[in-house]
């Protein structure tokens, strides 16, 4: 990983936001490599990672059990598509009792698929970082039905809109 400016304020913006509500978005392709740099900056990571029933809002709602300097990773949040998407968005303003900065790490798509299906929750947000190295794509995509066809820079992660 590029220590990039992006990184920095990333890293500034976690600091500033111990102990306080604060919800970012990160599109990054491998989380894991975040929690070494967030760690050496005195900072204590928790990790989520979402599956099978794992109810994220019970999970951050046990935050007082946590150390001051504590920031919560979270993953995996396609893997409980759709349904995590509504309930978040519905219950967006527990998010605010969490005096613990929230990290959701997703895809490009994943991040799209919240934006269109979650938009409170969303507008809620303090910042979205992008750390994928983007790739110049050549040509016009267009899908059969007329709508949009989104790849990401990776080509790795297709959505359709």
């Amino acid at each position: 990983m590029m220590h990039t400016q992006q990184l920095k304020e990333f890293l500034n913006e976690l600091m500033l936001a111990k102990s306080r509500n604060c919800l970012i978005f990160a599109i990054a392709d491998n989380p894991e490599e975040f929690v070494e740099q967030v760690s050496s900056s005195g900072l204590r990571v928790d990790e989520i990672h979402l599956n099978g029933n794992i109810n994220l809002l019970e999970v951050l709602l046990d935050w007082k059990k946590t150390s001051e300097n504590a920031v919560y990773f979270v993953d995996g949040v396609r893997n409980q598509f759709p349904w995590i998407l509504r309930y978040l968005n519905l219950h967006r303003d527990l998010f605010y009792g969490i005096k613990r900065p929230v990290v959701i790490f997703g895809s490009e798509c994943d991040i799209t698929e919240i934006t269109w299906h979650a938009p409170d929750l969303w507008r809620f947000r303090s910042r979205t970082y992008d750390f994928t190295e983007k790739k110049e794509m050549l040509g016009d995509l267009k899908t059969r039905d007329g709508g949009a066809l989104i790849i990401t820079a990776d080509h790795n992660d297709v959505c359709y809109r």
